[in-house]
């Protein structure tokens, strides 16, 4: 399969996210998959890590779009400082996924021409930011055979540290991230936990496959105690979309 990743965070992005793309890219070469990514584009990156860089499959094709975001960086003059403002606290003011608004835009205005360039079989969203989530529709509505896979890293709703204080706010950002999810094929979750949170906030979700994808579900660890190798399903959520 022909498989893209998009992710704000990927290598040479020093993140913890960045190692997760890393990870699960790796299973998914292994197990025989065509992997690009779409992220950031890394030679317009305020800091990379050459150890990530070097570390990169070479096979991996990177679609860049665009810089850090204005909220990921310093202002450079007093337009920015007020924009970057305004994009702080405007979760408390509107139903927005989260503070990523610049990668949302670039997102749903360039990922739609990738995906028909490359005839892509499988997209899989690795969120967050979750306001990636935003083009679902469009490419659902565009390549109705398209596999769309979201893999939340961290809960969206039912996550207590990143909801609004509105309780207005709260359901209106709930049903428009259950509309979203009801025209994905699946949504990875890293643990049992949060699967529990997700469907105890969200409820059933008709058409909505969920699977277990743990965070270090795409790489080989060894047992503190017998050090044993174990395999966990690495690329379990892409291959279970087709």
């Amino acid at each position: 399969m022909k498989i893209a990743i998009v992710s704000y965070f990927a290598p040479p992005q020093p993140a913890v996210a960045s190692h997760r793309v890393l990870r699960l890219t790796r299973a998914l070469l292994s197990a025989g998959h065509v992997v690009h990514w779409v992220t950031l584009d890394p030679r317009r990156l305020d800091e990379s890590d050459a150890t990530l860089a070097a570390v990169t499959p070479r096979e991996v094709v990177v679609h860049g779009l665009g810089g850090v975001n204005l909220v990921d960086r310093a202002a450079r003059n007093v337009a920015e400082k007020i924009v970057r403002t305004v994009i702080f606290k405007l979760p408390e003011l509107w139903p927005v996924f989260d503070r990523h608004l610049e990668w949302t835009r670039r997102l749903k205005r360039n990922l739609p021409a990738i995906v028909r360039k490359e005839a892509f079989d499988v997209v899989l969203l690795c969120c967050g930011p979750h306001g990636q989530m935003k083009v679902v529709p469009t490419l659902r509505r565009l390549f109705p055979a398209l596999r769309i896979v979201i893999d939340y890293r961290d809960l969206l709703t039912g996550n207590t540290w990143r909801q609004s204080k509105s309780e207005r706010l709260r359901r209106m950002l709930r049903q428009k991230e259950r509309r979203i999810l009801a025209q994905a094929d699946l949504l990875c979750l890293n643990s049992a936990d949060a699967r529990a949170s997700f469907e105890s906030t969200m409820g059933a979700i008709d058409g909505l496959r969920i699977e277990l994808m743990r965070n270090t579900a795409d790489y080989e660890l060894r047992h503190a105690r017998g050090g044993s190798a174990r395999r966990s399903g690495g690329g379990a959520c892409a291959r279970r979309a087709t």
